[in-house]
């Protein structure tokens, strides 16, 4: 997570990988790509994307 400001450049590919949690190894399951990520999708405060194990949410926050 990002703590200072950080700047996206305009058309930039946000990618959000998601595991599960096993003791022995945590295993891909939904990859999300928000692309171009835009000013509307960050001043929204979240993005969906739908695979096949179901839907997953990011929130964003823009403060």
């Amino acid at each position: 997570m990002a703590t200072s400001p950080t700047n996206i450049p305009a058309g930039s590919t946000l990618f959000v990988d998601a595991y599960d949690e096993d003791i022995a190894e945590d295993d891909p399951i939904m990859r999300c790509q928000f692309a171009p990520l835009t000013a509307d999708l960050l001043h929204v405060g979240e993005g969906v994307c739908s695979g096949a194990i179901g839907t997953l949410t990011v929130r964003f926050s823009t403060n």
